[in-house]
C-alpha cells in the first residue's frame, strides 16, 4: 500500500528524469559490454576497445552508484545533471579516444 501512495505522489516530471537516469546507465553499460565483446573477438589487440571499455564501465559505475542510488543524493535534479553530464562526456571521449588510439 505504502508504495503505491508513492507512485501516486511522483510528479510526471520525476518519473520522466528517473527513467532518464535509468536508460543514460544502460547506455553506458551497454556500450561497455559492446566493447568487451570486440576485445574478447578481436584478443584484445585493438588500444581503441581496451580505452573506451574502461571509460564506458567508469561513467556506468558513476551513474549506476550516484544517480541511481536516492540514499546517496536525494536530489533528483542533482542526479539527473550527473546522468545526462556522464553521457555528454562519454559521446566527447569517443571521438577523443580513437584520435589518440590511431
Amino acid at each position: 500500500m505504502e508504495n503505491n501512495e508513492i507512485i501516486k505522489n511522483q510528479s510526471k516530471s520525476s518519473r520522466v528524469a528517473e527513467w532518464t537516469i535509468m536508460l543514460f546507465d544502460t547506455l553506458l553499460f551497454s556500450s561497455a559490454l559492446n566493447c568487451l565483446f570486440q576485445m574478447l573477438a578481436y584478443s584484445f589487440t585493438k588500444a581503441f576497445d581496451i580505452a573506451l571499455f574502461i571509460s564506458s564501465l567508469a561513467l556506468a559505475l558513476f551513474v549506476h552508484f550516484y544517480s541511481m542510488n536516492i540514499k546517496k543524493n536525494p536530489v533528483l535534479k542533482n542526479r539527473f545533471v550527473a546522468a545526462i553530464s556522464s553521457v555528454v562526456i562519454w559521446a566527447l571521449l569517443i571521438p577523443l579516444i580513437s584520435i589518440i588510439c590511431k
